[in-house]
């Protein structure tokens, strides 16, 4: 079981309608761990520190995984069904909604406390609420209470209806139990109008009203037709109507409003049925409609759902195969389809969101989905969720704003099988030199083109030359340019060169203005920048348009921000998120320069942020980024796609002649850069690609240094036990590869506590894994130096363990780690500490996150305590620190750990990584971790041709023991009494799901003819006796499973713990329920080994 209920007044926290509130003034292990959980949460913007206390949200709270809620010692999910009922009629002032918390029995617990998501049962047992759980206790509550304000029956049905459609909608997800009315009705609850014009039996038109989903898709046929029989038959726009079957149709105030407009739409001549058709939003205003929009830019073809083409030549092609670092482990993925994803569509993408929600909220990498198992990587769940950035728990984005109201977007035309916008041809060009020289009223100078700068600014000559380019190509009447100078080069210096010089010599006269989107890391620098290079004046001012300050603008008549008064002579700085979410707002804008910072956020052709970065109006892109290629080559179509539409043909075309030609030339490198050559060739004039190397003058030395350590035992017989287990079993290549990775960083890093670390000293925790020893002996020089270092490790976990095992060696403070969900500003603020700190110094980051957007030049040493299969990003981590102003030499060290077996993991990795960094030196070339490589490194390691032969030592197996039990965390301590239970002979055990189990975690047959079985409790504890009344949950469980399940079941629960409490005992004694602690446990393992795969330890 994920725990007991625990008490509210507890150590470390308590509760309040506000959230859980954490404060610690003692010394504790175990709250330093939580201690600096609670730092980057602050940090990540999903806590909030007051004083030396750190307060939660409930909203947040509940988003957390089980790892997270164990860690910061917070109550397990209430494991029983909610049932929701109601006290009279829903039309009447006096109807309530009502939430009970049903035992297995059927019956409910009294009188329980509820508290935001905190459940309190009786004193001394509590439990908090999963999502959905608590996203049906605040509609309740919230349709009480509005309920209770209101007078008119219309609007108390409308209310009522509205709260029992979000109910419903959650209680599907986990089983919730309804009361039967409500149960029966249907409630549909349209988000937005939009209209149809109908010809009516005598020759004339009217409006029909159109409902549609969240999304902008109408609802079905069948609620489409129903619905627009009963609004035709009344007089007057209603906030309800009831249909067919029970089912109800609710609106709002504002969509009423609508409805009504809707219904004097009548009686139209034909000419006016026309207008109305062509240009409803010139007669419909409001809130609640819809509309597709003739303002936008000529490639958006409509606007509505979007929904992620599933092209078949993109298959494969995607980085990021392996699941994170430090997540392998957590489930069986034996049968998961590596290669293959199911294909999206508007039929399926709603059962695939809730599959990828659920596996989220699971902590699982895969899904099974209509009889197979499919792993989720970044680009599958981007397809299906249509965003390519999760929004953080508190609801809301990665930059800190609101969720987009508005759920339709701007449709693009995607290129995909045609090219059906085009703007590469010379046509076009000829129309775009001639409007642009008329707008400017002369032609552009290169005197000019430098004219924005302050006096005081002195480019370095190949910025000079990096401006008048794209300024050449500006006057040539090219759609855009890609800069894809090396970090550090100053392509955003050069940008703001060639912006403000136009701007400059257009003098007195209005310039549209210049859209710079960017990761909202970047967007404080771009500010910056701009005030330390471009000329006061030129520009009137710099705008950001992301996180808070949207609350300047006031809305259009469609929830549009109107952006109108920023739409001149103004530098516009969003974020890609922000863009996504507010597409219709900046899309009618006509931009003169739109700037996209680290383009290959477009990377991938078939995202919403993609669709949205391409449904803008711009005269001229530029695509900026010091890696234009990660993954694969249609990385540079999709940036192409943006810069000049046409460019490259259309992706399938690109795919057959360039991405299929790269397979088939695999391992050949003279190949492989004769066919990236031809690929640059079709890129000029309007690509540019210099390194650093070979135009920065007097860039200090930079030394890489591997620094290999063989495993120590420990580290060792785990990497040995993968390979023999990958042998025996033939092992998934996806689960081989990954658990080898992590292993070579640190052994057990997913099976083990958090709890069993912290009880580790510091020489144990270095000395268990070669890169941990190699990056201490690292650190030991570098403290000697009093020099400055950057540790790049991507584990969430490894981050938090590192942190304080380095500043209880070295004796000092750490800052945060900077990791992917880090806020902005919050990123700055750390690395700003970091900067201005004396002497020796250590900052944690991972490469993803502090890979982009960061002057550390205060460092000069870097470690990669973390691989990355792609050595662009590595190197991106590494211009961090070397970079213009840095001076003093730079170092880079390699932890790689090795064995005396044979070739190593690491040794592979970075023999691959140095081939790749060697080919894309020379030509544009895909260095992004492919399934090739992973198959390639599994062969060699695990071949049977290697080194390790079956028979040896490595292939010794390793066994459960009950000290083991003490180290790892709950729901392997679940998955190993699972399968200690299967492994005794005629027994077969299979782990329940974690809500609404009634505090079940394993449901074991042990005789499949009298069909009888047991119904399994785990409590994984540290070695103290019981306290938590475990025996009434299993026992009140047994009447629901022999009912569900048609079996005779008795009851057991299974512990670590050294014994149960009396009272357990005497509970047990009376219902029957056998306790298993500490001892008999351990004769279990004895009596039936339980060998330790690959999957559990």
């Amino acid at each position: 079981m994920e725990g007991e209920g625990i008490a509210m007044n507890i150590s470390y926290w308590t509760c309040s309608e506000e959230g859980y509130h954490f404060h610690w003034e003692g010394d504790s292990p175990q709250w330093e761990d939580i201690h600096t959980e609670l730092d980057m949460l602050e940090m990540e913007g999903k806590a909030v520190k007051v004083g030396d206390s750190y307060r939660i949200s409930h909203e947040t709270a509940v988003s957390f995984s089980r790892d997270e809620r164990e860690l910061l010692t917070l109550p397990p999910i209430f494991p029983y069904p909610l049932f929701v009922g109601k006290e009279g009629l829903p039309q009447n002032n006096s109807f309530r909604l009502k939430v009970n918390f049903q035992k297995a029995d059927g019956t409910y617990f009294m009188n329980p406390e509820v508290m935001g998501s905190y459940i309190d049962i009786r004193p001394g047992y509590c439990y908090m609420c999963s999502e959905e759980q608590y996203a049906i206790l605040k509609s309740a509550s919230s349709c009480n209470a509005e309920i209770g304000r209101l007078k008119e029956r219309e609007k108390i049905l409308a209310c009522s209806l509205r709260y029992v459609a979000l109910i419903k909608e959650n209680a599907k997800k986990i089983d919730a139990r309804l009361d039967p009315f409500l149960e029966k009705i249907d409630v549909v609850a349209p988000d937005y109008l939009s209209i149809s014009v109908k010809e009516d039996t005598d020759g004339t038109y009217y409006a029909s009203p159109v409902i549609l989903n969240a999304d902008g898709s109408p609802y079905g046929e069948k609620d489409a037709s129903e619905f627009g029989r009963k609004f035709k038959n009344g007089s007057k726009a209603q906030r309800s109507y009831m249909g067919k079957d029970r089912t109800y149709y609710v609106f709002d105030q504002e969509q009423q409003d609508g409805l009504q407009q809707i219904k004097k739409a009548r009686k139209l001549t034909k000419e006016q049925a026309k207008t109305l058709v062509l240009s409803p939003q010139s007669v419909f205003t409001g809130a609640p409609f819809r509309f597709d929009r003739g303002e936008y830019s000529d490639r958006v073809i409509e606007y509505g759902a979007f929904i992620a083409k599933n092209y078949p030549y993109l298959k494969g092609i995607e980085g990021g195969w392996l699941p994170e670092e430090g997540s392998v482990g957590r489930e069986d993925l034996d049968g998961i389809d590596e290669l293959d994803e199911p294909e999206v569509t508007e039929e399926n993408v709603a059962i695939l969101k809730e599959l990828i929600e659920n596996a989220f909220a699971k902590n699982k990498s895969s899904i099974s989905y209509q009889g197979k198992t499919y792993k989720l990587t970044g680009a599958f769940i981007e397809k299906v969720m249509g965003k390519d950035d999760v929004t953080d728990s508190t609801g809301g984005s990665a930059d800190g704003e609101k969720p987009k109201e508005d759920r339709g977007n701007l449709i693009s035309e995607e290129n995909a099988e045609s090219v059906g916008y085009e703007q590469a041809n010379e046509q076009r060009r000829q129309k775009r030199r001639e409007a642009r020289f008329q707008k400017l009223g002369a032609d552009l100078s290169m005197e000019q083109v430098l004219s924005g700068f302050k006096d005081s600014v002195v480019p370095f000559s190949y910025q000079k030359e990096g401006i008048r380019w794209m300024a050449q190509n500006w006057k040539a009447g090219y759609q855009g340019v890609l800069l894809a100078d090396d970090m550090g080069l100053g392509k955003t210096m050069q940008v703001l060169g060639l912006i403000s010089g136009v701007k400059n010599a257009y003098g007195e006269k209005d310039m549209n203005s210049v859209l710079v989107v960017a990761p909202v890391s970047l967007l404080a620098n771009w500010e910056s920048e701009f005030i330390h290079f471009v000329k006061e004046g030129v520009f009137e001012e710099i705008v950001p348009l992301y996180g808070n300050s949207f609350r300047d603008f006031k809305r259009g008549h469609d929830l549009r921000l109107d952006f109108s008064p920023v739409a001149k002579n103004r530098i516009v700085l969003t974020s890609y998120e922000t863009l996504r979410n507010y597409d219709i707002s900046f899309g009618c804008i006509d931009w003169s320069f739109m700037v996209l910072d680290e383009a290959q956020k477009i990377k991938n052709p078939v995202t919403l942020i993609t669709n949205a970065v391409k449904s803008m109006k711009y005269d001229f892109a530029i695509a900026i980024t010091g890696t234009p290629v990660e993954n694969a080559w249609v990385d540079l179509w999709s940036i192409m796609d943006f810069v000049e539409p046409g460019r490259l043909r259309d992706l399938k075309n690109f795919c057959n002649t360039y991405q299929n030609q790269l397979k088939k030339l695999h391992g050949d490198m003279a190949g492989q850069e004769a066919l990236g050559k031809k690929l640059e060739q079709e890129l000029q004039p309007i690509f540019l690609r210099r390194q650093k190397t070979d135009y920065l003058e007097g860039l200090p030395h930079k030394e890489v240094i591997p620094k290999p350590v063989l495993m120590p035992p420990v580290q060792r017989e785990a990497y040995e036990k993968i390979i023999a287990d990958a042998k025996k079993k033939k092992g998934n290549i996806l689960q081989v590869i990954a658990m080898l990775r992590d292993t070579s960083l640190c052994p057990h890093l997913t099976s083990y506590a958090d709890s069993t670390f912290e009880n580790m000293n510091v020489d144990t925790f270095f000395n268990m894994s070669a890169r941990l020893k190699a990056t201490f002996q690292t650190l030991v020089n570098i403290k000697a130096r009093k020099e400055k270092v950057l540790i790049f490790v991507t584990s969430r976990k490894m981050q938090r363990i590192l942190k304080r095992f380095l500043e209880k060696a070295f004796g000092i403070s750490i800052q945060p780690p900077i990791n992917g969900e880090l806020m902005g500003l919050k990123r700055q603020q750390i690395v700003d500490a970091f900067n201005q700190k004396e002497g020796f110094a250590i900052l944690i980051l991972s490469a993803e996150a502090g890979g982009v957007g960061f002057n550390i030049t205060a460092a000069n040493h870097v470690i990669h305590l973390s691989r990355c299969w792609n050595p662009a990003k590595e190197d991106q981590a590494t211009d961090r620190v070397y970079r213009i102003g840095q001076k003093k030499e730079v170092h880079v060290y390699l932890p790689i750990a090795q064995y005396e077996g044979g070739d190593s993991f690491d040794v592979k990795l970075d023999q691959l990584l140095q081939y790749k960094r060697s080919l894309s030196q020379s030509v544009i070339f895909p260095t992004a971790d492919t399934e090739v490589d992973g198959q390639d490194m599994y062969n060699e390691l695990v071949g049977w041709n290697n080194d390790m032969e079956s028979g040896s030592a490595c292939s010794t197996a390793s066994y459960w023991t009950i000290e083991d039990t003490d180290k790892v965390t709950g729901d392997v301590f679940e998955r190993m009494v699972a399968k200690l239970y299967a492994s005794i002979p005629g027994y077969a055990a299979e782990e329940t799901k974690q809500t609404n189990n009634y505090g079940v975690d394993v449901v074991v047959e042990t005789d499949q003819k009298s069909r009888r079985g047991l119904l399994v409790r785990c409590q994984q504890m540290m070695g103290a006796s019981l306290s938590h009344d475990s025996v009434e949950a299993i026992y009140s469980a047994i009447p629901f499973y022999e009912k569900k399940l048609g079996y005779h079941f008795s009851g057991v629960v299974v512990t670590n713990a050294l014994d149960f409490t009396s009272h357990d005992k005497e509970r047990a004694a009376a219902a029957g329920v056998k306790l298993i602690a500490r001892q008999d446990l351990t004769k279990l393992l004895e009596r039936y080994p339980l060998e330790k795969d690959l999957y559990m330890m």
